[in-house]
């Protein structure tokens, strides 16, 4: 029985970018707490960019609408 999948294995750009923005948020929030001083709003913007990229690239529907089996089969 053959099994048919659109996905690949390969690790894609938009996984590549959540896993970049979710380690700058956790290095931004680290330096917040260790080295308080006169770069914290620097770290603190990093902390809330990062994050804020995070949850826009972890919204799949952004990137790929959601289609059903039924759909597909329609249009062939």
């Amino acid at each position: 029985m053959a099994t048919h999948t659109n996905r690949s294995r390969a690790i894609g750009w938009r996984t590549t970018g959540m896993v970049l923005s979710a380690l700058l948020f956790a290095l931004s929030i680290v330096e917040l707490i260790l080295r308080p001083g006169d770069d914290a709003a620097v770290w603190r913007g990093l902390a809330l960019s990062s994050l804020y990229l995070l949850i826009c690239l972890s919204q799949r529907r952004l990137f790929a609408p959601a289609r059903t089996r039924d759909n597909r089969r329609l249009r062939w």
